[in-house]
């Protein structure tokens, strides 16, 4: 059991059925050629069949009995994914949905509140969308993690390789997000810009 810091317990005395105080990402992914029809169930399968589940996806808030005093995290051992991990698919009618029928269903989404009795974090697959794509909403609490932290654990779910078919989602303990400080060699070049960022949200994620 931890506390949180006082920035982060500001998102949490902030949140309101009105102000919700959570971020989001919506991420569109091609389905691969030759891809079997069930292809998305697998994922989908995949998707709530991880060995484990990372920090901070796996902790929840108990609220302080005294009002305006630092909430606690803990360990929820028993993650219901089944309740976390949704499956939607767009309106269609033998065609596939469009991008506006996808942002209506992104935007009712994300107006919804976080459940504040377990981890607070959703993740929905999205099929039905043109173009032969399916796409991934998570939203996640700001007080678990800011934007920066959000782009390490996307970049975590993702791979350079194009073939590379078994990287875990960033919920999954087995995601690698890497330390981000990697030692640069005596006279090498300075940091790039997009370097000094990577390093800042490694920072940051080793925070959590």
């Amino acid at each position: 059991m931890k506390k949180l810091s006082v920035l982060d317990a500001g998102f949490i005395w902030q949140e309101s059925p009105t102000t919700p105080q959570h971020v989001a990402g919506l991420q569109l992914y091609s389905i691969p050629e030759n891809a079997p029809a069930d292809y998305i169930r697998q994922v989908f399968d995949r998707y709530r069949n991880v060995p484990g589940i990372r920090n901070p996806m796996n902790l929840k808030v108990v609220p302080s009995k005294i009002p305006m005093t630092i909430p606690k995290l803990v360990v929820d051992n028993d993650i219901d994914l089944d309740y976390h991990i949704r499956h939607s698919a767009l309106p269609t009618s033998g065609e596939p949905g469009s991008y506006k029928d996808l942002f209506v269903l992104v935007s009712r989404l994300h107006s919804q509140p976080l459940d504040f009795d377990r981890p607070l974090w959703e993740a929905h697959l999205i099929e039905g969308l043109p173009n032969n794509q399916f796409a991934l909403f998570f939203k996640i609490h700001h007080s678990m993690a800011d934007a920066m932290a959000g782009m390490r654990l996307s970049a975590a779910a993702t791979s350079t390789d194009p073939h590379r078919m078994d990287v875990p989602p960033i919920w999954s303990s087995a995601a690698d997000t890497g330390s981000g400080k990697k030692r640069r060699k005596k006279g090498s070049v300075a940091a790039s810009p997009m370097q000094l960022i990577a390093d800042q949200i490694a920072t940051q994620m080793d925070s959590l």
